[in-house]
């Protein structure tokens, strides 16, 4: 209630009274809440100031924290006040909360050096609120705090586990490169937790440039316990494209041994994306049009009218070899107009390049089953 008579303006002459009348409560709370409102309502009042003064070296913690706050909001905050500042992060009010974040961020953007590095400290305290609300300061502060990021990396194998994600989650904000970030997301892979591991996964996406430095931690994400860590590790290897064939055995035992269809087909989609693919991912492919699953089998249709775009001939022998010993009317017809889409593809990039030549037709041992 004391905190809300700061916030009306049109009621200043007022609210100043009572707020002054309020500083001498016997409740350290009130007196406490009075110094902060009496910052924001009486800000450039020239007895403002001389009535907060008093309150400096309040014997109450809780009230020099206010005080501290109080002139953050009127602009004269100073590197003394950043310890009490730091406990203020601390504090269940909202109003002073918002007057701690607002007073340390802009004391940080102005003088990192003075801010960051007793931010750095609040959080390896180790205790929520203080490290989350530190946590947030420092990435709101944002470049300007770059200094601080070796330094929260290194305490993240000490970090409360419940609060690792949230480590990861600035360090990443806030290293635009990954060198401080990408050798924290490895560590970050292999966690116990869940939740880690999967913040981890998300924030992979930042540096695609950079994905492929990632592929051996990657591997173990592939048999996550958890089915959503293992389909983000797959995009994660999708976007690495021909980069990524070291994961190829990984994926194909995948394709070849898992239980999980929508696991199998995220697979094939990665494998799809190889251009041109290698000999064992076509093979694996191949074989997959023979899967007993159907939403499988036309996974692997569609991987290979993907593989299609920059090597023809193999993909046509492969849908061809299929075609010649499927048994499903349905399939077999998809077969045939994914052979016939790809011989029209090549007949007119022929027109168009002359010299281009022209796809083999299947041999006959692999040739397309005639149908009445």
């Amino acid at each position: 209630m004391v905190d809300s008579l700061g916030a009306f303006p049109p009621q200043k002459a007022q609210s100043l009274t009572h707020l002054l009348e309020m500083l001498r409560d016997q409740s350290p709370e009130v007196r406490g809440a009075a110094v902060l409102a009496l910052a924001k309502v009486g800000s450039g009042e020239p007895n403002v100031l001389e009535a907060l003064a008093p309150f400096k070296d309040d014997k109450e913690p809780a009230i020099r924290i206010d005080y501290a706050a109080a002139l953050g909001e009127m602009g004269k905050a100073e590197e003394s006040h950043i310890p009490d500042l730091i406990l203020g992060l601390e504090s269940k009010r909202e109003a002073l909360a918002d007057s701690v974040d607002h007073t340390l961020i802009k004391m940080g953007q102005a003088n990192p050096e003075k801010v960051v590095p007793s931010l750095v400290a609040a959080v390896e305290k180790n205790t929520d609120p203080l490290m989350v609300n530190a946590l947030r300061v420092i990435e709101k502060i944002g470049p300007k705090a770059h200094e601080s990021l070796p330094r929260l990396a290194e305490f993240f194998p000490k970090c409360d586990p419940r609060l690792r994600p949230k480590l990861v989650e600035v360090v990443v904000r806030l290293d635009r490169k990954g060198d401080v970030a990408l050798p924290l997301l490895a560590n970050a892979l292999k966690d116990k937790q869940a939740r880690t591991r999967l913040e981890a996964l998300m924030c992979l996406n930042r540096y695609p440039g950079r994905l492929p430095e990632m592929l051996d931690p990657l591997m173990d994400s592939l048999f996550d316990a958890q089915t959503r860590n293992r389909r983000l590790a797959l995009s994660v290897i999708r976007m690495m494209g021909n980069k990524g064939e070291p994961a190829v055995p990984a994926l194909i035992r995948i394709l070849t041994k898992d239980s999980d269809i929508a696991i199998r087909m995220d697979v094939l989609n990665v494998l799809g994306g190889f251009c041109p693919p290698p000999q064992t991912v076509m093979e694996a492919v191949g074989q997959t049009l023979k899967d007993p699953q159907t939403p499988v089998k036309e996974g692997a249709l569609r991987a290979l009218h993907r593989m299609g775009s920059c090597t023809v001939q193999p993909v046509l022998e492969t849908l061809a070899k299929a075609l010649a010993s499927e048994e499903d009317p349905s399939f077999k017809k998809q077969l045939q107009n994914q052979i016939n889409y790809l011989q029209d593809q090549e007949i007119k990039k022929k027109l168009q390049d002359p010299k281009g030549a022209a796809p083999k037709k299947p041999t006959a041992s692999a040739a397309p089953a005639s149908s009445n």
